[in-house]
């Protein structure tokens, strides 16, 4: 009968286990997806910024124009993709749990 309330007691915390891994992948995801958004936002907002300093009446009639912000916007947003897809801005950074959790021992050198 112990071994029953053992397996029910492992498999639970399994359960729980592989929902909090999950929980903290949909997180990740979540926070990667915002990240990339927000940088296309700041990146396209910065070559339409581009665009209106160099103020240059001849570039508004060149036909590769609108690909100085798009490439701004994709630059920002893979920029975003990295910083997201770290755990930097989700809710449960795995990082800095990690890092609560482990121990510092000192080092003992040999000579």
């Amino acid at each position: 009968m112990n071994n029953d309330v053992a397996t029910v007691l492992s498999e639970t915390q399994t359960d729980d286990l592989s929902m909090q891994l999950q929980r903290m992948e949909a997180e990740r995801t979540h926070a990667m997806i915002w990240s990339v958004v927000v940088g296309a936002i700041i990146g396209l907002a910065i070559g339409v910024a581009q665009l209106i300093y160099i103020g240059s009446w001849d570039l508004f009639y060149w036909e590769f124009m609108p690909l100085i912000p798009l490439f701004s916007a994709l630059g920002w947003a893979l920029f975003g993709m990295i910083l997201g897809g770290s755990g930097l801005f989700s809710k449960s950074n795995p990082s800095t749990k990690e890092s609560e959790s482990t121990e510092t021992h000192p080092i003992n050198h040999a000579a």
